[in-house]
């Protein structure tokens, strides 16, 4: 019998994402275009399409031979119905994009968040695969996270599970992009930990961050920042363990929320490894309630591939749900 293949698309504020993907979630054939949101949803829409009709081309097939596609979107969708409800990076209010992508494609194409698609992509063949309860949180330009309870992506009344980055941390503490004051977002996504980083290029023009960044703010990343962390390097040292602390504090009261048998750190600041797993686990132990069990804490397998994976196998799932 021949073994069913899925499109996933990993649809960015600043890249379209496509891959190729088997039930198992290996990626075949996949491509990267920019997508220059500016244009209009229109050329949007046109270049995922393209995309897509490029990445089986490389492969020697055709949509035809494609089960059914999936795309994870920054923002709020409704996956019952293919629309994109709002996505504020991209522009775009109220856009039926599962029924436009799918008219291009001439295959089915099931819609979900960016975020439910990376829990999707751990929980169905990755670090939370075997849990049916679990918490992904992808730490980038955001804090993104998706919810799986009892063996399903927890999706809310509105589509709203997860917001993880939009919590409250600190009543009152720094205006985040959502137009809240104190959201787990501003202390715990790569640009938290990037900002003390170019605060001491200046401040410290001597030291290791200005040093690698070439006394220049712009280039400090939280990659950077943590790299110096990692090699003793004092300011960065004291940015990683505010960071560490924000971010257990945030994953706590997730967790006792929640209760998740496992809680997935994917994105960029994940790539460092023990050395941000570490402090984590023992700084959520220190604010653990009594005896109540600790979840797991672990790295993603998936990375920068979470998206299209996870969209892949949504499609999978709904497909197999209509079939």
């Amino acid at each position: 019998m021949k073994t069913p293949l899925y499109l996933g698309v990993d649809l960015g504020g600043t890249a379209i994402k496509a891959g190729l993907v088997d039930p198992q979630g290996h990626i075949g054939s996949e491509g990267e275009r920019p997508t220059l949101p500016e244009r209009g949803r229109r050329q949007v829409i046109r270049d995922m399409a393209a995309l897509c009709l490029d990445t089986l081309d490389r492969a020697g097939i055709t949509a035809a031979d494609v089960a059914a596609a999936g795309v994870g979107v920054p923002g709020r969708v409704d996956d019952r119905t293919g629309v994109v409800k709002w996505a504020p990076n991209l522009g775009w209010r109220d856009v039926p994009l599962a029924a436009l992508l799918g008219e291009a494609l001439s295959c089915p194409v099931a819609l979900d968040n960016d975020a439910n698609a990376a829990a999707a992509a751990e929980h169905i063949a990755g670090a939370a695969k075997g849990h049916e309860n679990a918490l992904v949180v992808t730490l980038g330009t955001g804090v993104g996270a998706g919810v799986v309870a009892h063996g399903r992506l927890l999706r809310g009344a509105h589509g709203l599970a997860g917001e993880l980055g939009h919590m409250t941390l600190y009543p009152g503490g720094a205006l985040c992009g959502c137009k809240n004051r104190g959201c787990l977002e501003m202390y715990a996504s790569a640009r938290a930990l990037a900002g003390p980083g170019q605060k001491a290029v200046i401040e410290d023009p001597d030291g290791l961050i200005a040093y690698l960044a070439g006394g220049r703010p712009e280039r400090v990343t939280a990659e950077l920042v943590a790299r110096c962390a990692e090699k003793g390097d004092p300011m960065a040292l004291a940015a990683w363990d505010r960071y560490t602390s924000d971010l257990a504090l945030g994953l706590t009261n997730a967790a006792r929320v929640i209760d998740p048998g496992v809680i997935v750190i994917g994105g960029g600041v994940a790539q460092a490894g023990e050395f941000l797993l570490r402090p984590l686990r023992q700084k959520m132990d220190a604010l653990r309630i009594g005896g109540a069990g600790a979840p797991g804490i672990v790295r993603a397998r998936f990375s920068a591939r979470a998206g299209i994976v996870g969209a892949a196998l949504l499609a999978a799932d709904a497909a197999g749900e209509k079939g």
